[in-house]
């Protein structure tokens, strides 16, 4: 944005009879001026913008919060665990030089994907991700197991004194089926 400006701010120096009269009527110099000011003040507008959105990953959860001056505010979020992959997305050269990416975070549900934008070292971001959901998927299998094994323990009566009283009975059976 800035380049188109500065190439603009050119282009009118030079007076080109492209431009019309209007802008040919106008001296240069103020028009220059102008036009840096307002490429200026939009990239400063955007540097604002980006700096204020928070992107935050827990083992629980991914949120991305974008916020607009004074304007708007959303709060994107997905549990860690509904995470299906994680892509990253570079838009030009530039970002591959400066090493900064868009991550993209897919998730199951159709409204629940959570996009993190300008990023950087993006991969880097990626990887994090992808631990943690690593990790969730690690603990609520482990979870599950631990779940099911109290349900059978509860529902043959395995737990506490139950269990030696169990062991006894089916000893006994098993010397009952030998001596038979």
């Amino acid at each position: 944005l800035l380049i188109i400006a500065v190439v603009a701010a050119t282009l009118i120096g030079m007076q080109a009879p492209l431009l019309g009269v209007f802008l040919s009527s106008l001296p240069g110099n103020i028009l220059r001026a102008i036009l840096l000011i307002v490429s200026g003040g939009l990239v400063l507008w955007h540097f604002i913008d980006w700096g204020n959105d928070y992107y935050v990953v827990t083992d629980q959860r991914v949120i991305h919060r974008e916020r607009i001056l004074l304007l708007y505010d959303q709060q994107d979020e997905c549990p860690i665990n509904k995470v299906q992959n994680v892509n990253v997305r570079r838009t030009s050269w530039v970002t591959s030089i400066f090493d900064i990416g868009d991550v993209a975070i897919e998730t199951q549900g159709q409204r629940s994907n959570v996009e993190f934008h300008w990023v950087e070292k993006p991969e880097d971001a990626a990887k994090a991700i992808m631990g943690h959901v690593t990790q969730a998927r690690v603990v609520g299998h482990a979870s599950e197991k631990a779940k099911i094994r109290a349900t059978i323990r509860r529902e043959m009566r395995l737990g506490g004194e139950h269990t030696a009283r169990t062991e006894q009975t089916y000893k006994s059976k098993r010397a009952q089926q030998g001596q038979a």
